[in-house]
């Protein structure tokens, strides 16, 4: 993960700018899920049909020890996709901000007009699903404001420790207070202006609105009590210079509590509950208010189509064979020819069209289809966003696609810019060769939105798309040693020592990205970049994630289209590898 600050003076207002995300076109962000499971997250900046149209391409290069026992037939493409887990959806919104980049909070004007027509059916029908939709909406902008605040923090304690200099922690503290009292502000309106009246009013509401409301409201509660934590445990080091800041959020946690026990049913019964039942109900909540940015997909399986049009082609190969066969056979009928010779010729040519047709197809469709493997992918999803306008109707928005290929390569067939980063670091040339197989994910992005997708609710627009992909490397843990060895060494001062030595496994990552720029449907501009990570694997899972080479510090521009249509030249080649701007990784 990398984060760039720009070269400014240390004043106040300068450093209000510092502390601003930094955004790239493609943000990426690689780090370890679980025991057994390693996640990568991207970030897709979407176009409309007006803007200059971009696409995207990750490459992700797997270096398996030969020891791990992988190859093409103990771990097939469907054993990685099986392995893979996907989870697509857009990034929360962006609102306009306040003055100081306090959190504004937009109106519900769904839920006002709902509360208005509590006696019209039809218009309270009519409102229900919209309802639903940004009081959820709401929830994802609050829980994104805390987390932008809590990130803001880290950022600001990171420059302080460079710099030994915490004085940049004080001086934005009280920027940091004003930020928490806004995002504090906005949910009190929103139980004021709404889960009071729920519970105060006689309103006709529908159950599914009702608890709607409830739920955002027992969600943000939560949300906030766990922000503040982090907030008074990053501040806590510094002592008195930020009691201020300490002591807001002490009152503010007593306060959340309170009003916890109060007026949230459930969280009265989960006081005394038992702590795996508190976090699977914040689990629920979370699910419940996230799904309004998931993505409806549609998974199309490319490898069946092009694998019918490839039977399709063999059996007319065959057939054109068998109908030549014939025409000669037919041909030696009735010519005036030997009969003895014309009934074996008959014969021989009869059996050659019973036994070839058939293995030609065959021997054609397997030809033909490990040839276009290598290149056609292997899955085609579609993209789609459900949206809802100021009315309550909903539509169903095609946002772009995306197209998934695996394959296996050949040492030699690894393309140079690869090669070079995965033999970076070499020490001398005495090393052993490393006997590795090597996987090959390749992912494509292409957005084809006609116009901009605005949600009418405070007028935020849909700007990026947000991919986590997990894999999962359990199915290669039964095949490792175990985690310790006994190991024996002689020391002039001990003599023969035994000692345990933990014996772990290294599973090398380099992954390629990729953001062309089109125009005519010609690609104009091409921006390449490369990070290369090492996975530490023992036999109970992953032990910790290394970064090798950084994002940022090794990539390239192309401008000219007929070099973008060779392969990419060796790094090692290149003049001057460029060194691209940092960019912001963290989601």
């Amino acid at each position: 993960m990398s984060e760039g600050y720009a070269s400014q003076p240390e004043s106040d207002i300068d450093l209000d700018e510092d502390i601003d995300l930094v955004e790239s076109q493609l943000n990426t962000h690689n780090s370890v899920h679980d025991r057994t499971q390693f996640e990568s997250k991207f970030d897709f900046e979407m176009t409309t049909a007006r803007d200059d149209q971009k696409s995207f391409e990750v490459d992700m290069y797997v270096f398996f020890p030969k020891t791990m026992g992988v190859s093409s037939e103990s771990y097939p493409r469907e054993a990685f996709y099986g392995d893979i887990t996907h989870l697509l959806r857009v990034r929360t919104p962006e609102v306009k901000r306040g003055r100081g980049g306090a959190f504004s909070t937009p109106r519900l004007s769904a839920v006002e007009e709902y509360f208005k027509a509590h006696l019209d059916t039809v218009n309270r029908q009519r409102l229900s699903q919209l309802v639903v939709h940004d009081t959820k909406l709401f929830g994802c902008l609050v829980y994104t404001e805390l987390k932008r605040v809590q990130s803001d923090l880290r950022r600001v304690i990171k420059r302080a420790n460079s710099t030994q200099n915490s004085e940049l922690v004080v001086r934005f503290q009280t920027r940091l207070m004003s930020r928490v009292e806004s995002v504090h502000a906005a949910i009190r309106e929103y139980r004021q202006g709404y889960v009071w009246r729920l519970k105060t009013e006689p309103l006709l509401v529908d159950e599914e609105v009702r608890r709607a409301l409830l739920l955002i409201d027992e969600y943000l509660s939560y949300r906030l009590e766990s922000a503040l934590i982090a907030l008074h445990r990053l501040v806590a080091p510094f002592g008195s210079e930020t009691e201020d800041l300490q002591h807001q959020v002490e009152a503010l946690l007593t306060g959340e509590m309170a009003y916890r026990l109060d007026h949230v049913q459930a969280a009265v019964a989960h006081q005394q509950a038992r702590v795996e039942n508190h976090y699977y109900r914040l689990g629920l909540l979370k699910k419940y208010v996230s799904e309004v940015l998931f993505l409806q997909t549609k998974r199309i399986n490319k490898d069946y189509v092009y694998r019918n049009f490839i039977a399709a082609f063999g059996a007319a190969l065959a057939a054109a064979f068998a109908i030549l066969t014939n025409v000669q056979t037919a041909r030696m009928v009735l010519e005036r020819e030997d009969i003895g010779l014309r009934l074996l010729t008959v014969t021989v040519l009869g059996v050659i069209a019973y036994v070839f047709k058939d293995r030609i197809k065959d021997v054609t469709k397997d030809y033909f289809n490990s040839r276009l493997k290598s290149w056609m992918p292997d899955f085609d999803v579609q993209m789609f966003y459900t949206h809802f306008d100021s009315a309550g109707r909903s539509e169903k928005v095609y946002l772009g696609s995306s197209q998934e290929l695996v394959r296996y390569l050949q040492r030699s067939s690894i393309p140079p810019d690869i090669d070079y980063l995965r033999e970076l670091g070499h020490r001398t040339e005495l090393e052993p060769e490393r006997l590795e197989t090597v996987l090959h994910y390749n992912k494509r992005m292409r957005f084809e939105v006609q116009e901009a997708v605005q949600e009418h609710f405070g007028q935020a627009q849909v700007k990026r798309i947000h991919d986590v992909l997990r894999f999962d490397i359990s199915h290669f843990l039964a095949k490792l040693a175990d985690p310790q060895k006994r190991l024996s060494y002689f020391s002039p001062d001990q003599g023969i020592v035994t000692t345990e030595a933990p014996r772990v496994y290294h599973l090398n990552l380099v992954f390629r990205y990729r953001v062309s720029n089109w125009l005519d449907g010609k690609v104009c501009k091409r921006v390449t970049d490369y990070e290369r990570l090492r996975v530490i694997l023992n036999k109970q899972g992953i032990v910790r994630v290394e970064s090798v080479v950084p994002r940022g510090e090794l990539g390239h521009e192309e401008q000219d289209e007929s070099a973008m249509r060779s392969e990419l030249l060796p790094l090692l080649l290149l003049p001057r590898p460029a060194r691209l701007m940092p960019i912001r990784a963290g989601l």
